[in-house]
């Protein structure tokens, strides 16, 4: 009974003898012949060998199976497009009711930025599945509720163009609440940015603006940026960022826009002194301050600016703050200063080139679970903050800090679980982690006690032997340690068969070992790039 396939003998018609060699022992080896035997090779490999008969009968057996196998590769695929046409009649997204389709569009929206205008993208690309797919997009006004919008030429798209875009889109959020952002720069051949009709249309809505980010040459969003609480009822996220561009005129004087009552959240990232901004401080709840210019300008922010916007914000919960100290020594509250509380502080930030000392006493941050202290964001992990509000976590760069106030700052939160220390060189005082603030962290001393994570890096000199001891020391603890992660400056040693047993019981443990050098390694094209070219 025939299949249907096509028949193929995979046989040989004819395979022709392969030819006597007297190489075969040579083959493989580093053997040079005599030019007698090179003659003697040279006739064996002729076109007109029994071998090259052999090869060219192959390559036609070869085609013909190729050609076979392209034909049921063809029927196999017209099968399984049959196949899928039939079961996609039965698809559970094909049957999902509109209500569950809108929800999983919803969810499919980005989390960390405004939706894009990008086909390849949701929202976009709900429109581009099927008509049922477009049409239960486009009558989901929360799907169009966020938009990120750049205002910037190009070849494929005018402004023009990105504006009608931006109508429609606005006009499918119906009357939801808007979170938008904005992104303008000069050309560099103009000294204008072409906003088109796009400023109207969100002048049009600012009346549903929730959200607004600005960024890139500020002057371009004057409209927006001079708008006032009656025409902007509902905003309550407001964020500024120039690019370090120098424009006081606009920011100083053309930003009612910030005096709003009801912001509840801040980011700044200008070139202007955010204490002589009309800020309702005491409405906030989350502020992001960050300027990186001269420690000289009067914009930057030094650790008493920091202090006095914490002392205006006693409803802060989360502060994110770029810290530019002038300061020759480390920063100090001097006696009378009267103590900072701010009661529902969850998460502080604080980067930049500064020193503290003993800023711990005079803050009472009583519910705080995230605090990170730095020079660089990019330093550290990432370090997810745990799920109940009784455990705190740290990420503390400690060239920051003096060893005395290191060992205050830890001793001031008794939550603390989570703890990461960046134990960098200081010239001044050696490394702040050390073999004694592991002892600080071991019983009877009361620094931590609730602490099941710790983490050190990059490299420090501390002592495999200390390590060993706080492992021992907090293992058996309430609760028990959990995690240890430690960076030596030293020779690898072998871990001990008693911290080996905690492990196999559950510690996740991992020591890395950077070797320390009494001798530069010898380099053979040291200086070769200093040498003339004399040749």
């Amino acid at each position: 009974m025939s299949t249907g396939v096509p028949q193929t003998d995979t046989a040989p018609n004819t395979i022709l003898s392969e030819p006597p060699s007297a190489f075969a022992e040579k083959l493989g080896t580093n053997y040079v012949p005599s030019d007698p035997e090179i003659a003697d090779i040279r006739r064996l490999v002729h076109s007109e060998s029994v071998w090259a008969q052999n090869m060219a009968r192959m390559d036609e057996e070869i085609q013909e199976m190729q050609l076979a196998l392209d034909q049921l590769k063809a029927k196999r695929d017209a099968l399984k497009e049959t196949f899928d046409a039939h079961r996609a009649l039965i698809s559970p997204l094909r049957l999902t009711p509109d209500d569950i389709l809108r929800e999983i569009f919803v969810a499919c929206l980005p989390t960390l930025h405004n939706a894009l205008m990008d086909t390849n993208q949701a929202p976009l690309i709900f429109g581009r599945i099927c008509r049922r797919w477009r049409v239960v997009a486009h009558s989901t006004p929360m799907l169009w509720s966020s938009v990120y919008v750049p205002l910037t030429t190009s070849a494929d798209i005018s402004i023009s163009s990105i504006s009608a875009a931006l109508k429609h889109w606005l006009e499918r959020s119906g009357s939801c609440s808007l979170d938008i952002s904005l992104y303008a720069l000069k050309p560099h051949h103009s000294s204008v940015i072409d906003t088109g009709s796009t400023l109207p249309i969100l002048l049009d809505a600012a009346s549903r603006l929730r959200r607004l980010s600005l960024a890139g040459d500020l002057e371009a969003f004057q409209p927006l940026l001079l708008l006032g609480a009656k025409s902007l009822p509902l905003l309550n996220s407001l964020h500024l960022y120039n690019g370090g561009l120098d424009d006081h005129r606009v920011l100083e004087h053309g930003m009612k826009i910030i005096g709003i009552p009801s912001l509840r959240s801040v980011s700044l990232s200008i070139n202007v002194n955010a204490l002589s901004l009309p800020l309702q401080w005491s409405h906030l709840r989350t502020i992001d301050l960050w300027h990186e210019g001269d420690p000289s300008a009067d914009c930057f922010l030094g650790c008493n600016e920091w202090l006095e916007i914490l002392r205006r914000c006693p409803n802060l919960q989360r502060c994110e703050v770029y810290i530019s100290e002038s300061l020759p020594n480390d920063f100090t509250f001097s006696p009378d200063t009267a103590p900072i509380t701010l009661p529902s502080l969850e998460i502080l930030k604080m980067f930049g080139d500064f020193r503290l000392a003993n800023w711990a006493p005079r803050l009472s941050m009583p519910n705080l679970l995230y605090l990170r202290l730095g020079f660089l964001k990019s330093q550290f992990r990432r370090v997810d903050i745990p799920p109940t509000s009784s455990h705190m976590v740290a990420s503390i760069d400690c060239t920051l800090l003096s060893r005395s106030g290191l060992y205050a700052l830890l001793s001031s939160f008794p939550t603390l679980s989570h703890l990461e220390l960046l134990a960098y060189y200081s010239g001044d005082q050696g490394y702040t982690v050390d073999d004694a603030l592991l002892a600080e962290l071991c019983p009877p001393h009361n620094v931590c006690q609730m602490l099941t994570h710790l983490v050190i890096h990059p490299p420090t000199k501390i002592s495999h032997a200390s390590v060993s001891d706080f492992i021992r020391a907090r293992i058996h603890s309430h609760p028990p340690l959990q995690q240890v992660e430690a960076h030596f400056l030293a020779q690898k040693v072998d871990i001990a068969p008693d911290i080996q047993s905690f492990v196999d019981n559950g510690l996740r443990l991992k020591f890395e070992y950077l070797p320390v050098r009494s001798t530069w390694p010898f380099n053979p094209s040291a200086g070769i790039h200093a040498q003339d070219d004399f040749m």
